[in-house]
């Protein structure tokens, strides 16, 4: 029993400071966000291209026994939670809560967005090009209907642009 309490001791020191870092990426995230505001970029506080290379870098030096999918997830809380101390992301998806929109926009944002139901994909559209949502997300087939051909012409009558999958 004495091994595993020295064991347990070792993990809680690593826990500690891994506080310590996050703690430390938040404060850095905060001064990000201080100086996007002083640039009148605040349309533009999170950028989607940074969080992949950052998780591409992660998941090809990690040599550890944790899968690239469980860093991911990790990571993808990481992001979410430091992205709103800059800016809280407001996500429209098809709602109500636990649909299968609204597990796919916790999945690719992160429990720390502010998710927003929508009762159909035409709202989700409005609510985006009125910068009510800073992103939406909208199912483009399922295994009922295939195809939404609904959400395609969407986005064939919209200015908005699909930034992921």
């Amino acid at each position: 029993m004495a091994k595993i309490r020295d064991i347990r001791n070792n993990i809680d020191q690593i826990d500690d400071q891994l506080l310590k870092l996050i703690n430390r990426r938040g404060e850095l995230a905060i001064k990000i966000g201080q100086e996007k505001s002083r640039g009148n970029s605040s349309k533009h506080f999170h950028v989607p291209h940074r969080e992949h290379s950052i998780i591409e870098r992660i998941t090809q030096n990690s040599n550890g026994p944790f899968p690239d999918e469980s860093l991911k997830s990790v990571f993808r809380e990481i992001f979410s939670a430091t992205l709103a101390l800059e800016k809280p992301l407001r996500i429209g998806f098809l709602g109500p809560e636990t649909t299968f929109s609204h597990q796919a926009a916790m999945k690719q944002f992160g429990h720390s967005s502010k998710f927003i139901a929508s009762p159909n994909i035409e709202s989700i559209f409005r609510q985006v090009e009125k910068d009510e949502c800073d992103y939406g997300v909208v199912p483009v087939e399922n295994s009922i209907e295939g195809v939404i051909n609904l959400t395609l012409d969407c986005f064939v009558d919209s200015p908005l642009l699909i930034c992921d999958e």
